[in-house]
């Protein structure tokens, strides 16, 4: 028994924050069916479908695949949409991420559905919400970081800004988000006996994770936080990043006077209080930046754990599944492929009585077309019409 046994998501979305979205719904047991386009259809993305065309079973290993299935509908054809309006009728929760008005042209939008389905649950995720001014407007996760008033936390002048791979506005702002959404409408649901509907977007979510430092600097000084001006923008010399004797980083996040303080021990540098005390930052900053350089990284961070302060190793994706304590963690787990080792990271939430697993790996686009049509009820031949007709896709191992 998973925390989410039971409840059953459609996702429809194709890129982005919905996949990750539903997977993390996956991951907790949720019953996910990807609704996707065939293969030859012009709304897969050009990228997508050159890796499927090559090889398909490596294209499903995606980590953002994983625990769910899939099922290929051609939603342009009218009987394709029947077949998803069956699907509706005893869903809990359908994802949906196309512009606003979109799901409306198809027949697909939430006022259609609910019409199905009073208890559905229906969030639909975009750039810049359901409604106001930018509504329509194309955008990627650079512009949603943008509008909320993060960008220039990281750009420093005369610099090329470097961004962290849609963590922010794609992960953060809008799957995240529109999980925590999603099931707080299914526990409503059991009071009320209703679904509802869920405008996400990313810009607002993205705002959103800002409050704690809106509210400790443009809204209680009247300074809006830039890189560098501010503790948690790197400003501060006991928490950033110093380069090491090899040549790596390390990361220094302490905070507060006691942990400034066992930094200092660590470092046998007592005399840093007192540039700490006086608000000297720029000599404190460059009095570190030199101690630093006399060790490496590995060993300023065994020497000073020991010491009840802020520290990591800057890792890369390949140092940190090396990290021991990530993989007592579980935070990366091999899980099993019909093509090569596949490491995916692991599920994050420890749930004592109701653990998240990952079950299986990503499905190719189509796999699980007929087994859902039968669980639908359809007959065999029924099936088979719909498949030679181009209105269903059906994937086989070997089929390409």
């Amino acid at each position: 028994m998973t925390a989410l046994t039971g409840i059953r998501v459609l996702d429809m979305t194709r890129v982005g924050p919905g996949p990750f979205c539903s997977m993390l719904l996956a991951d907790l047991g949720a019953d996910v069916l990807m609704i996707e386009q065939p293969p030859a259809s012009k709304d897969v993305p050009a990228e997508q479908a050159h890796l499927e065309a090559r090889d398909p079973e490596a294209a499903a290993a995606l980590p953002e695949r994983r625990n769910k299935r899939s099922i290929s509908i051609n939603l342009r054809e009218p009987r394709g949409l029947d077949i998803v309006r069956r699907l509706v009728a005893s869903a809990d929760v359908v994802i949906e991420g196309g512009k606003p008005g979109a799901a409306a042209r198809l027949g697909t939008d939430y006022k259609a559905l609910k019409a199905i389905n009073p208890r559905l649950v229906y969030c639909a995720i975009t750039g810049y919400g359901q409604d106001g001014p930018y509504a329509k407007l194309a955008g990627g996760e650079i512009n949603f970081v943008a509008l909320a008033g993060v960008l220039p936390m990281i750009l420093q002048s005369g610099v090329r800004p470097s961004f962290p791979g849609g963590l922010i506005g794609d992960y953060a702002g809008g799957a995240m988000m529109a999980t925590v959404a999603i099931l707080a409408a299914l526990m409503a649901r059991t009071r009320t006996g209703r679904g509802q509907f869920i405008d996400l977007a990313m810009a607002d979510g993205v705002l959103s994770l800002t409050t704690l430092l809106a509210g400790l600097s443009t809204f209680s000084t009247g300074k809006d936080p830039v890189a560098l001006s501010h503790a948690m923008t790197g400003g501060a010399p006991y928490y950033t990043a110093y380069q090491t004797k090899d040549g790596q980083w390390l990361s220094i996040g302490a905070v507060g006077e006691r942990f400034f303080r066992n930094l200092c021990d660590g470092l046998e540098r007592a005399d840093l209080l007192e540039l700490y005390y006086n608000g000297e930052s720029t000599k404190l900053y460059e009095e570190m930046k030199s101690i630093f350089t006399t060790r490496t990284r590995d060993e300023w961070f065994a020497l000073l754990a020991k010491h009840d302060t802020g520290v990591s190793p800057v890792y890369t994706f390949s140092e940190a599944a090396r990290d021991p304590h990530l993989l007592h963690r579980k935070m990366f787990v091999e899980v099993p492929s019909a093509t090569k080792r596949n490491v995916q990271i692991g599920v994050a939430p420890k749930l004592s009585d109701t653990p998240g697993e990952i079950r299986w790996p990503g499905r190719p686009r189509g796999a699980d077309s007929e087994a859902v049509l039968r669980e639908l009820g359809l007959a065999d031949d029924e099936a088979h019409l719909l498949f030679r007709e181009g209105v269903i896709y059906t994937w086989h191992p070997g089929k390409s």
